[in-house]
């Protein structure tokens, strides 16, 4: 756990961590956690399932007042799961989840096979590179959103779902940038 006001830095220096079946989520995040990849191979595997369970097995950005409002920063490495999960199954965000680089890929979920934005006062999810494909989901295979969000640079995102009045800033995409949409059925 990233707790308070604290700052982590975690360099996967091209080594693979680990959850154990019985780990419910490996990152929750209430301070600033900030992951990278020095080497280019590291990741971050979950290996937890549970469909009704709980969002996000990689991580979950918090929003609590009584434990701080957590932000992550995402350079490098690969995110991705074995298991299924109800909602987001990499990661669910509840205050704010910033992407640079890296890719996030193979989550399950009923809801946001890869990440789920919580509809949250707090929640902002903004992506500025990296890639964000190989998911699976009722809805939204890649990144499921209750609310809007930014993207930017490069960035790869297979299915991107919108709840009814979502909307999506883009500033500045770059050549190579794509994004599949699909929007809720009203």
């Amino acid at each position: 756990n990233v707790i308070g006001e604290n700052t982590v830095c975690l360099d996967l220096c091209g080594m693979e961590l680990s959850g154990k079946k019985t780990v419910e989520r490996i990152f929750n995040i209430y301070g600033t956690l900030n992951l990278m990849d020095s080497v280019g191979t590291g990741k971050v595997v979950a290996n937890y399932s549970n469909e009704n369970g709980r969002t996000g097995s990689v991580f979950y950005v918090q929003n609590s007042k009584d434990n701080g409002f957590g932000a992550m920063n995402l350079y490098g490495g690969t995110l991705t799961s074995t298991g299924n999960t109800k909602k987001g199954g990499i990661g669910g965000i509840a205050n704010e989840f910033n992407m640079y680089g890296g890719t996030i890929t193979g989550g399950k979920a009923v809801q946001g096979g890869n990440l789920f934005l919580e509809n949250s006062t707090t929640a902002k999810l903004t992506i500025m590179g990296g890639s964000i494909t190989g998911g699976s989901a009722d809805q939204g295979a890649d990144i499921y959103c209750r609310k809007g969000l930014t993207v930017s640079g490069a960035v790869k995102i297979g299915e991107l779902f919108l709840e009814s009045g979502v909307t999506v800033s883009v500033d500045g995409l770059t050549e190579g940038a794509s994004i599949g949409v699909t929007l809720e059925d009203i």
